[in-house]
């Protein structure tokens, strides 16, 4: 295999879906695409990593090109672990879309309430503040290229009232941010849409091609 790979993760709610038009687009333009389903909404997000990690293990081995990640909402951190887990031998970069790097306050919220983790599972309450700098201390700063992608407008005002504007409505811009990343990128989109928004497909395709969202000035990348 020598073409440069993708493997996509979805969020919280079980279903690759919201990630097949960055899919087709980047099918279209060379990639070899692999977007995974995993039951998100029943595991741990570590469980959900080792699922992932034991899932693309041949892959990472086998690929002679570049393997690249892109990770919607808590498909973000799930991608981080599984690298920790089974790091690629050719690791490309990773985009992160409106994942939340320093927790969410809406899953905040959702841990204080027993019926919002029965429905969402035990990754629900790993999403909030202490659960993602967990995280980021067992695996630290990433030393691969990351871009950060984040929203900016909501449909949900309850909810984006609990956090610090600007937000998309699960996750403040602010908690996007990753110690490390390599470039920051905020779209006008809503957390459920963001994964579709067409701003968002043509920033993703330019940073795992250059590894920035958009050209700097002096020429360079």
């Amino acid at each position: 295999m020598t073409a440069e790979t993708v493997i996509l993760l979805h969020g919280l709610v079980p279903s690759p879906g919201a990630l097949k038009p960055l899919q087709r687009r980047l099918d279209e333009i060379g990639y070899q695409t692999l977007n995974l389903q995993y039951p998100s909404g029943h595991w741990s997000i570590s469980d959900c990593a080792q699922a992932v990690a034991e899932d693309t293990a041949a892959l990472a081995n086998e690929s002679e090109g570049p393997v690249h990640y892109v990770g919607y909402s808590m498909g973000g951190l799930v991608a981080r672990l599984a690298i920790a887990l089974a790091r690629p031998k050719n690791m490309g970069r990773m985009v992160m879309i409106a994942s939340p790097n320093g927790g969410s306050e809406v899953a905040e919220v959702m841990a204080k309430t027993p019926l919002m983790r029965l429905a969402y599972g035990p990754a629900s309450v790993e999403l909030t503040r202490k659960g993602a700098s967990e995280i980021s201390r067992r695996i630290g700063a990433p030393d691969y290229d990351v871009g950060v992608i984040a929203g900016n407008r909501t449909l949900q005002v309850f909810a984006s009232l609990l956090m610090p504007w600007p937000n998309d409505g699960r996750v403040s811009v602010e908690a996007t941010k990753l110690e490390g990343m390599a470039d920051h990128a905020v779209v006008k989109s809503s957390h459920p849409m963001i994964a579709r928004n067409p701003e968002t497909i043509a920033l993703t395709c330019r940073f795992l091609a250059t590894g920035r969202f958009r050209p700097v000035a002096g020429g360079a990348r």
